[in-house]
């Protein structure tokens, strides 16, 4: 009887720990087999975006195209918030403009252990807008993006959105057509719609 007794309470065991073992190996730990889930930035790390970006015709200026770039630095303050600065410049070509941006960036990503390789997020900026001429204005952008990331420090953002900003024209006199050489001067507001693609470093 004693005998059966210590078999069975080893066969307890034995299955016991066995089950164990499988349920560690079917349940893996939070960034395990999750394909890049844990390079998504971490909390207070720094984070440097660069890149180009195109805002549709006449967001800056009377029209044509405007492109540009921009870059901006900051931290991870927890898991999903990034905070930082950044400035950049835009070249309105239909007025042989240029612009100069400075803004605060911030950046939440939507972060999951399901995800595979994308991550969505949503971004703002706002700042100031230099021109080469004229009076200092304003611009402020919303973007929804998806990072994706190439391996534990390098990742690429897309980023599309509305942006609100000071728009600039030629200024002529009654009954003349503006041209290149009349200044350039701000005009009210106007909203637009850009694109930018950053890379992450």
């Amino acid at each position: 009887m004693k005998n059966i007794f210590l078999f069975a309470l080893t066969l307890c065991m034995s299955l016991s720990a066995a089950a164990q073992v499988v349920t560690e190996t079917r349940t893996p730990k939070k960034n395990e087999n999750t394909n890049l889930y844990e390079k998504v930035p971490e909390e207070g790390k720094y984070v440097g975006y660069a890149g180009i970006e195109i805002a549709s015709p006449g967001a800056f200026g009377d029209g044509g195209a405007n492109f540009g770039f921009t870059t901006a630095h900051g931290l991870m303050i927890n898991e999903s918030i990034f905070v930082g600065g950044g400035l950049g410049y835009i070249a309105d070509f239909y007025n042989k403009q240029g612009l100069f941006p400075v803004f605060a960036d911030g950046r939440y990503f939507f972060r999951s252990q399901f995800q595979r390789r994308i991550y969505p997020h949503i971004a703002a900026r706002l700042g100031a807008l230099i021109p080469t001429q004229g009076n200092v204005g304003v611009m402020g952008q919303l973007a929804i993006g998806l990072r994706v990331p190439f391996s534990d420090s390098f990742a690429m953002n897309i980023e599309v959105g509305p942006q609100y900003g000071t728009h600039y024209e030629r200024q002529h006199a009654i009954g003349e057509i503006s041209d290149n050489g009349s200044p350039f001067k701000s005009n009210g507001y106007r909203f637009a719609f850009f694109g930018r693609v950053n890379f992450e470093f």
